[in-house]
């Protein structure tokens, strides 16, 4: 459960703030820890993580909100991502944000999926490299073909080899499954589908 909204400070902050009500929403969305409000309020302005005010508004709400899947989502794609320490922080973040989505919140799989490849996307705007590897190792983390198709979808196809290989093993084994079915009696294999 997020923490208690501290009012008072933030508005002594910058009342202000046009970027405010993205915040609200995010900090109120305790259904899905923010992330069904990053997708709905950031998805239409990807411009926004440029912005520094931005970047220090995440960065302080996050003080609060330590636990807070969005915010932590968004600290990560407000990063630059030109140093190593920046990288390694940023996926550090991007891991946290997933388990507590997973864990505390106990999100439904499918929008964390949806979350992940919206995230990863923002991340290729940025740093192609890095995008390539958190889809590798989400592949490989979670292993779920929701998530290699939405991953497909969004995604460059060189991003996609980790995805692609994924939901060919997922057909070549249930392909396997239909031609190793009980073939009758003698419990031979079924030479039908041979």
């Amino acid at each position: 459960m997020l923490h208690s909204f501290r009012r008072e400070n933030i508005f002594s902050y910058d009342e202000s703030c046009e970027k405010y009500p993205l915040f609200e929403k995010i900090i109120n969305d305790k259904e899905t820890g923010g992330i069904k409000a990053c997708i709905n309020s950031i998805l239409p302005n990807s411009s926004i993580f440029e912005s520094s005010d931005f970047i220090e508004y995440t960065l302080y709400f996050l003080e609060f909100y330590p636990e807070c899947p969005g915010l932590l989502i968004l600290s990560t794609l407000s990063d630059k991502l030109s140093h190593d320490e920046e990288i390694r922080l940023m996926k550090q973040n991007f891991n946290i944000s997933i388990d507590l989505a997973f864990n505390k919140y106990c999100i439904d799989k499918n929008i964390i999926f949806d979350f992940i490849a919206w995230a990863i996307e923002n991340v290729k705007n940025k740093n192609m490299r890095i995008a390539k590897g958190l889809s590798e190792e989400l592949i490989q983390k979670y292993s779920d073909r929701r998530l290699a198709r939405r991953l497909l979808k969004k995604l460059p196809s060189d991003f996609n080899s980790e995805s692609a290989w994924l939901l060919l093993n997922i057909l070549y084994k249930r392909c396997s499954q239909l031609l190793t079915l009980d073939g009758g009696k003698d419990g031979k294999r079924n030479r039908e589908f041979s």
